[in-house]
């Protein structure tokens, strides 16, 4: 599923989701490459924010290859008021920079 056979994949669609491995493999780099957006599903737990660094090194190695492709997590099972809760943008933010 390199991007060669993207248009091929969306047909006529205007959105194709492609839901990948929670790990980066070989189908997730192909997954991104053929992309023009990822969502990264992350919870607000210490092992998703260590697991969503690995994420965003294959994001940062896709990007030299497709300078265009947008990137965002998406934060589910949040609980309200919470420290993990309130701490989980900071916590990916400091993760993602090292």
């Amino acid at each position: 599923m390199a991007s060669t056979g993207r248009g091929k994949l969306a047909g006529d669609y205007e959105h194709v989701i492609i839901d990948g491995p929670p790990q980066v493999v070989d189908i997730t780099r192909s997954a991104v490459l053929a992309s023009d957006m990822v969502l990264i599903p992350v919870q607000p737990s210490p092992l998703d924010v260590w697991g969503a660094r690995a994420v965003v090194e294959l994001l940062d190695e896709a990007a030299l290859m497709r300078p265009a492709l947008k990137a965002a997590f998406v934060v589910s099972r949040k609980i309200v008021n919470t420290a993990i809760g309130w701490d989980v943008a900071a916590a990916l933010a400091v993760a993602c920079r090292s």
